[in-house]
């Protein structure tokens, strides 16, 4: 397991706005945005556990500010992608945080856990199953959990085959909804490489045990942890 990863000394520090090229001061304000919504006095980064002192990915979205051209092209993608989450024929918002889970319980670096641990919560994710994949007892998962894992490592670790496929297609209803989850498992392994290659702080177990406790015992709530995409979402897949 995890025993977590602290804020390695290579971590790019935040860019002034003074030494960005012109042609990237767009994307460097949008990157700046969410600077501002991941830094302390946000009312979801407050609720959140902080991560070796500071608050869920602000130093990622810090270091982005580099090179915001780049990451104008990754918030683009996740943009896409979240559009169509929890609409009829794609990914739920459960399924989408269910990557975020599987890729950091499996590498051991549990980057995404402090922020998304609560978004899978309130997404529907049962905090068993976080569990289960936790522990390595992955016969407690549903066979749809067991399914949604199993199409996520496929992805990752170029182990589809025409089966799985073909199945995630029967449960999404599309095919275009496969091939969005299957780029959304690609986009955020983008996401955590980079935490990791920028040295970004991670979550050890038993942190992350000591907040599954406090969200299951109701000493904190998640769902005042949950970013706003996740309940837009939500809303859509219910309509």
């Amino acid at each position: 397991m995890s025993n977590g990863y602290p804020t390695a000394g290579r971590i790019p520090t935040l860019a002034e706005r003074d030494v960005i090229p012109a042609d990237e001061l767009d994307d460097y304000e949008r990157t700046m945005a969410f600077v501002v919504k991941y830094s302390a006095g946000n009312s979801v980064s407050d609720a959140r556990r902080y991560v070796d002192g500071e608050p869920y990915a602000l130093s990622y979205r810090k270091a982005w500010t580099n090179a915001p051209r780049l990451k104008a092209t990754l918030l683009d993608a996740s943009y896409a992608l979240t559009a169509y989450q929890g609409k009829r024929g794609w990914f739920s918002p459960a399924d989408h945080e269910w990557i975020d889970l599987v890729l950091g319980f499996d590498s051991g670096y549990w980057a995404f856990h402090a922020g998304h641990t609560a978004n899978a919560i309130s997404a529907g994710i049962r905090l068993e199953a976080m569990e289960a994949i936790r522990d390595g007892c992955e016969d407690l998962l549903t066979e749809d959990e067991a399914f949604v894992v199993r199409f996520i490592r496929g992805v990752r670790d170029g182990e589809i085959t025409d089966d799985i496929w073909s199945a995630m297609s029967i449960r999404l209803g599309s095919v275009k909804g496969t091939i969005g989850f299957a780029y959304f498992v690609c986009v955020m392994w983008t996401h955590h490489r980079m935490m990791w290659a920028m040295g970004v702080p991670a979550m050890g177990a038993t942190e992350w045990g000591q907040m599954v406790d406090a969200y299951r015992s109701g000493a904190q709530d998640p769902q005042a942890a949950t970013q706003d995409y996740v309940w837009s979402t939500l809303r859509d897949s219910r309509e």
